[in-house]
């Protein structure tokens, strides 16, 4: 029942689960595959890097919502060329992608940085992140921000 969901919703917050950020103008997920933990393509962790990624950038208001997809291989089951920031693993490192967006006008986010490690990558990712921060017009995505 209706009346029941402030009970439900304190229940859920004792056991340690949080609200989303369903329409907030921040990251809204980190979509991961399965990656090397489950996959036997997997040569990444992809679902540690993301959930990383989401308890690091919670919360931290961006001028539009942000999406970020993290791919344990190349064959990018996560969809994260489609997303503002996608993070693919290859053999050497993360690949790091920005700017991508699905919708009416999809777009393929740009290689910003290629075969990094896990540090080098939440480096670089930090810096995008506070560029388009400090630099986008509100309400604009990552994909029209670039062009």
């Amino acid at each position: 029942q209706k009346d029941d969901l402030p009970e439900i919703w304190r229940q859920l917050i004792e056991a340690g689960f949080e609200t989303g950020h369903a329409y907030a103008k921040a990251l809204r997920m980190a979509k991961t595959c399965v990656g090397s933990t489950w996959c036997r393509y997997g040569v990444g962790d992809s679902v540690g890097l993301g959930v990383e990624l989401e308890n690091r950038y919670k919360g931290i208001r961006t001028p539009h919502k942000m999406k970020f997809g993290v791919s344990g291989c190349t064959r990018e089951c996560s969809e994260a060329q489609g997303k503002d920031v996608g993070i693919i693993a290859t053999e050497k490192g993360w690949n790091l992608y920005v700017c991508g967006n699905g919708g009416m006008k999809p777009r393929h986010a740009d290689l910003l940085a290629a075969d990094i490690d896990r540090e080098t990558l939440i480096k670089y990712l930090d810096r995008f992140m506070m560029f388009y921060i400090r630099t986008a017009d509100k309400l604009t995505r990552t994909a029209p921000w670039l062009e």
